[in-house]
């Protein structure tokens, strides 16, 4: 979202998305600030420390990502950053929504209600299946914010098509 707001007026395929543009400020972050802390807290909570508390490894696997010290998350927050930088530099086509609730917010909210209930319902009543060592309780939790992503951007992405800017 900051890479977005900084680049996308030097990207001229950049494509700004909002009911109404006049109203909402491009350089206004502070809904999307406020929402995130409010996820933040509630991830840390509900994931990093209740989720885990059974398991004292898996707690301090969880505070390595909170504290930066795994290298598989930082990875993948260098590339997703990285890629979004790439993205406005190569001046590719690409659709903004700069509006508080948008299509990513929307997966974030679902995946992380259906994510706490798998993780609940399923995983926490499995415990010799998806033990510590055995990371499919991971992949399970993970698995619904991939199957929303990829729907979600499945139907953003039918914007873009040859016939919407034939119009």
């Amino acid at each position: 979202m900051v890479v977005d707001v900084l680049c996308y007026k030097k990207n001229p395929n950049a494509v700004l998305e909002e009911a109404d543009q006049k109203r909402q400020s491009t350089s206004d972050l502070s809904g999307h600030l406020f929402l995130m802390s409010i996820y933040w807290v509630f991830i840390v909570v509900m994931f990093g420390f209740i989720a885990a508390s059974a398991h004292a490894d898996m707690l301090m696997v969880n505070m390595g990502v909170l504290f930066f010290k795994n290298w598989f998350f930082n990875a993948n927050l260098l590339f997703v950053l990285l890629e979004r930088i790439l993205l406005h530099k190569t001046q590719q086509k690409v659709t903004l929504y700069f509006g508080v609730f948008n299509p990513a917010v929307i997966v974030l909210h679902i995946s992380i209600i259906v994510g706490a209930a798998l993780m609940f319902f399923v995983v926490n009543n499995y415990p010799d299946i998806f033990t510590p060592e055995n990371r499919w309780g991971s992949a399970l939790i993970v698995f619904p914010f991939l199957l929303l992503r990829m729907a979600m951007h499945y139907f953003t992405a039918g914007d873009q098509s040859p016939k919407r800017e034939m119009q």
